[in-house]
């Protein structure tokens, strides 16, 4: 059957594509939900394929992604993760474009070349995978970034000469957050100054807003995932029997997660914990309990001091007592890859989790699979008709848990409604926001 649509009303222009192009309400659905699908084949470490996507609500989306193999360590590890931006995009770009380099320094070897600060070569670190529709970012100031990492990497390859042993993935994950954020944070305090430019003001909001990240690495046997935040890591594992599991590689942190409220509440005196959570948040505003950034839970009253001088702090200054509030060092989870029952997995914003369970993106992911193994094509009946447009729009796993997110698909194996992904998109900018979030979605498959 040919592709025909049935409805040809013009929807008018969107401001995130082409300026002065117009689309059938078809093409439009189909422009905007597969604008940032990625389908790669990286053939290593039990990968056989990463299928990708990105639906933004915010302008500039706060969401991002990235996936590279590292090079410093002793075993060749590929590492993907996503970043979901807060309060603005700036930290989880600066995030974004640096975490892969960080964690490969974290990974350094006894037996790794030495690296001096004529020598090191930034983009020698990690082979990055440039992705379609990812975002730079020139407010990211390299040189100041550069300068960090290099004196970092001095500092770790000293330690790891001295050491006989080599830093595992696990080490590795933890030193490379905190190091980031601490850079983030101190950059940030050190440029300020009455006379500040565009840069210093750039350095400032990059700590200021906040992200949280959720990244995995994957060797040749262990597959070991870092969370700080709300994203989220999930394996859909076939069992013997046909069915289906969701593994979790990760755990929310937030209000709703009680070991990570334990955790917080711990570290203060009991008479302010009242005022530390808020309706589930800190100080009633920020939802994470850990992540990059977000500065005004971190720093101390000399650095906070020094921060009123530019910007107005007086109140959440009365209620920072006991800081830090807030924490960006990652909770490590690891496990062996098992060939054969592990098939894949889902890491996504949480922008996913708040309308699908980790359960129904497995069995999503897993309904699609056997799909296109079998060929097989959904015979479920969407709204308005458009059955072949959808099935067209769904041949990407991500693209396919993404609107099955979005067009509130009745079932794991049905498909999402069209008139709903339109309505969706639709949407004026402030309404989208109120709506949904950000969303970005990775399925990884395994050999």
């Amino acid at each position: 059957m040919s592709f025909r649509p049935t409805v040809q009303r013009f929807v008018g222009r969107n401001p995130r594509l082409k300026c002065g192009r117009f689309y059938s309400e078809h093409s439009y659905v189909h422009k905007v939900y597969t604008t940032h699908e990625v389908t790669i084949e990286p053939r290593t470490n039990n990968i056989s394929k990463i299928e990708a996507n990105h639906l933004p609500s915010n302008s500039p989306t706060e969401d991002r992604r990235f996936m590279g193999r590292l090079l410093s360590g002793e075993k060749d590890v590929y590492c993907v993760g996503v970043v979901d931006g807060h309060a603005g995009y700036k930290c989880a770009q600066a995030v974004n474009e640096r975490l892969l380099n960080y964690l490969s320094v974290a990974a350094m070897t006894p037996t790794s070349p030495s690296i001096t600060e004529d020598k090191l070569d930034i983009d020698s670190l990690c082979s990055r995978v440039q992705l379609p529709g990812d975002y730079n970012d020139a407010s990211v100031h390299l040189e100041r970034y550069r300068r960090r990492l290099k004196e970092w990497a001095q500092t770790r390859v000293a330690a790891a000469k001295k050491s006989s042993r080599s830093p595992d993935i696990e080490s590795a994950f933890v030193s490379a957050f905190e190091a980031l954020d601490h850079h983030l944070v101190e950059d940030a305090i050190q440029v300020i100054n009455p006379n500040m430019i565009r840069f210093d003001i750039d350095v400032i909001e990059s700590a200021l807003s906040g992200c949280c990240v959720s990244a995995v690495a994957i060797d040749d046997s262990k597959i070991v995932c870092a969370n700080s935040g709300d994203s989220r890591a999930v394996i859909g594992q076939l069992n013997k029997d046909g069915s289906w599991t969701a593994y979790p590689l990760s755990f929310d942190h937030n209000g709703n997660n009680n070991n990570e409220l334990v955790r917080l509440l711990s570290t203060h005196p009991e008479s302010e914990h009242k005022t530390i959570l808020q309706n589930g948040r800190l100080f009633g505003s920020l939802l994470p309990l850990r992540a990059f950034g977000d500065m005004l839970f971190k720093l101390n009253r000399g650095q906070m001091k020094k921060l009123k001088a530019v910007l107005d702090v007086k109140d959440f200054e009365s209620k920072s007592l006991t800081p830090p509030y807030l924490t960006v060092t990652p909770e490590i989870t690891s496990k062996v890859f098992e060939p054969g029952k592990d098939k894949f997995m889902v890491v996504a914003t949480d922008g996913l989790w708040d309308f699908i369970s980790s359960e129904t993106a497995v069995e999503v992911v897993a309904h699609h699979l056997t799909s296109k193994v079998n060929g097989q094509t959904d015979a479920s009946q969407s709204e308005d008709a458009n059955l072949e447009v959808v099935n067209r729009l769904v041949s990407n796993g991500a693209t396919r848990l993404l609107c099955h997110a979005v067009g509130q698909a009745t079932s794991s194996n049905s498909l999402p409604l069209f008139g709903q992904l339109l309505q969706m998109i639709q949407l004026a900018p402030e309404e989208m926001r109120q709506n949904r979030d950000d969303i970005q979605v990775m399925v990884v498959y395994f050999d």
